[in-house]
């Protein structure tokens, strides 16, 4: 949904989210994990953007995080559980699953 609403407005940030590898949602926070620095750094330049794009789409603030596979956390097997409807849009828009943070538990 992301990706397709940018496709119009800006083909090449569309672009880049095509190479996110994978992300994470971790309370109000999304975060974008790239394969590069490169590709993490276009993105950053976007950052405006795509939270506003985000905002529109689940019709509540987010921060947004963008990282590298380097330097993002690793999430556990345990699913979260979260009621929140604004998790539930971002998983239904991403078809993902929420994980426990190793570090918090939460």
């Amino acid at each position: 949904m992301l990706q397709a609403q940018l496709k119009q407005k800006s083909p090449a940030l569309a672009s880049t989210l095509q190479q996110i590898t994978s992300w994470e949602v971790e309370d109000r926070t999304i975060r974008f994990i790239f394969g590069s620095n490169f590709t993490a750094e276009r993105a950053r330049e976007h950052v405006v953007v795509l939270r506003n794009e985000l905002r529109t789409i689940l019709g509540t603030d987010i921060t947004l995080d963008i990282s590298t596979g380097k330097d993002s956390k690793q999430p556990t097997r345990e699913a979260v559980t979260e009621d929140d409807d604004a998790i539930e849009k971002v998983k239904s828009i991403f078809r993902g699953e929420l994980y426990t943070n190793p570090n918090t538990g939460e």
